[in-house]
């Protein structure tokens, strides 16, 4: 089946706001907004701070109401899944973010929007809309102070979500009191919960130093547990029991702690050591990109594996009396890394080796080899070999066959220079037509397969979505047929041309699609030879459909 690898922040938050969650998985699902939603800053005139920011809601294309946003409560329940994640830094940047776009720097002073000023298609939009504001008080309660009232099996958990560097905050609710304040390694709660309920209060706190000197809640010493499953900095455990108002006093000892994660960059299938005084001998690596794992006290050596990109362990942690899973991002790179100039007219490609050893193998390019022993050296750039007879335009491909892999690189470029002896033949698919392309969207022609139940679907005119069921765009083919003339072609900047029909009613398109009115594939005969295959393709997908793959070509040879 289909794998869509471009969450939406809703697709993150809701996952963790269901509790479905374990601490490693929720760390995972947000370092995934971290490095693949995009992050806009919140800056101002006055502002003296450069961390707070807002998010995007997805990055799908092309722009569409409710599909790709910036908007309030977004942002605001992407702050409470970090909350719930244990990143609370994070957090608060959000959420400071949507305030300030909103509150403070919006047309509307003091008013929650829906749509942020940062929205680049619609701009700040509506006030005082009612999921925003809703997010906006979950946020503050559940996520800054940490309220998870569980009254069914009569607890109330207060799980803290300051930042590390507040030592004052209070709160007044209908049914609450809540007031903190730290001075120095000592740490001052008081909670008065005016519940229905009785509840056994569960404090869940993040540790500030390497040791708990001593806990008191009314001024009675009480015993705490090191919560083992913490993920990025320490938590203890503290049950204070049933009682009309707790004054709660936690004494730190020792060194203080930091909590920054680890970030190593290796890549693929290479050797790398993680060196941390703290770090012990286990190690998690849900995501499988270790192998041959080895540890001692204070350091880890691993060969990165898997899925290239941002990745994310955890090592087991200790500093004085406390231990708890500090994450350590991976960014498993390629072991070349590639690059040329996709717009320049004549091919030039250089590949840098960020391994640690030399790489010898043999050279290839678009299907010729140019050198049986080409070297690339370790951390140097080379420039490629181009034989320029054997350019073509779109798409050159280089490869290096080592003795144990194969390395490959498309070099796509559609302004190369060509030699004028070049012939092309257009192929015509007239017999294979089935549809004009202004055909494309009309209502009523999309209907099945369809969900039988109530949902939010694709209209039927195969375009639009739920907030603008009637959009219907017309596409009007007349400039092609016009340009295609008596002799049915066209012929492209870059010399290639194709046919198709001139005629004003011809059919001049072959539609494929998993809806019932095309067919989901067609194959066309092709007799000849040839050095390259060009074709001309129109799609449409759905937005959430982009970045997927959404269709393919495959050519057999005969030979």
């Amino acid at each position: 089946g289909m794998h869509h690898t471009h969450a939406a922040v809703w697709t993150i938050y809701h996952a963790i706001d269901s509790d479905v969650h374990d601490p490693f998985k929720a760390y995972q699902a947000t370092r995934y907004i971290d490095e693949e939603i995009p992050h806009i800053p919140v800056h101002a005139n006055g502002l003296n701070e450069y961390n707070n920011q807002v998010v995007a809601t997805t990055d799908w294309q092309p722009y569409m109401w409710s599909i790709n946003n910036v908007a309030f409560a977004e942002v605001a329940h992407t702050a409470l899944a970090y909350w719930q994640a244990g990143r609370p830094e994070e957090a608060y940047q959000l959420y400071k973010g949507a305030l300030l776009d909103a509150m403070y720097l919006g047309s509307g002073p003091g008013n929650i929007t829906q749509v942020s000023f940062y929205d680049a298609a619609r701009g700040e939009t509506y006030r005082d809309f009612a999921d925003p504001v809703a997010m906006a008080a979950r946020a503050l309660v559940q996520g800054l102070f940490g309220l998870y009232p569980d009254l069914l099996h009569k607890r109330l958990v207060v799980r803290p979500g300051f930042p590390a560097d507040w030592n004052n905050a209070s709160l007044e609710t209908s049914n609450m009191t809540y007031r903190f304040q730290r001075q120095g390694a000592v740490e001052h709660y008081y909670i008065k919960p005016f519940l229905k309920t009785q509840a056994n209060l569960v404090l869940e706190l993040p540790a500030t130093h390497e040791h708990v000197s001593r806990i008191t809640v009314n001024g009675q010493p009480v015993s705490y547990k090191i919560d083992g499953e913490a993920v990025g900095k320490p938590r203890i455990l503290v049950e204070a029991g049933m009682a009309a108002e707790y004054d709660i006093v936690i004494r730190w000892g020792g060194f203080s702690l930091k909590y920054e994660p680890l970030s190593v960059t290796v890549p693929q299938g290479h050797r790398f050591t993680l060196n941390a005084p703290g770090v012990y001998y286990s190690w998690k690596d849900p995501q499988q990109v270790l192998t041959e794992v080895s540890t001692k006290e204070g350091q880890l050596t691993a060969i990165a594996k898997g899925v290239m990109g941002q990745r994310t362990f955890f090592v087991l942690y200790r500093q004085g009396g406390l231990h708890w899973w500090l994450p350590v991002h991976l960014n498993v790179t390629p072991l070349l890394d590639w690059q040329h100039d996709a717009e320049g007219k004549m091919l030039a490609v250089t590949v840098t080796n960020q391994g640690q050893q030399p790489l010898v193998g043999t050279l290839w390019f678009n299907g010729k080899r140019l050198a049986e022993h080409f070297s690339l050296p370790s951390c140097e750039q080379t420039a490629l070999p181009v034989e320029s007879s054997l350019v073509r335009l779109g798409t050159n491909r280089y490869s290096l066959v080592t003795a144990d892999s194969t390395y490959t690189y498309d070099a796509i470029n559609w302004n190369l220079s060509q030699p004028d002896k070049l012939a092309y033949e257009p192929v015509s698919l007239t017999s294979h037509y089935n549809d004009a392309i202004r055909n494309i969207f009309a209502y009523g022609k999309y209907l099945t397969p369809r969900w039988p139940y109530t949902t939010l679907q694709v209209p039927t005119q195969g375009m639009g979505q739920w907030c603008h069921p009637a959009s219907l765009s017309t596409i009007d083919d007349r400039g092609l047929r016009t340009k295609a003339g008596t002799e049915g072609r066209i012929t492209f900047p870059q010399g290639i041309p194709f046919a198709t029909p001139g005629d004003s009613l011809s059919p001049n398109v072959i539609l494929t699609t998993l809806w019932d009115n095309y067919p989901d594939a067609v194959t066309l005969p092709l007799t000849g030879k040839a050095s390259r295959l060009y074709l001309l393709v129109a799609a449409s997908t759905y937005h959430m459909q982009a970045h997927v793959l959404n269709g393919s070509l495959e050519v057999t040879y005969a030979d």
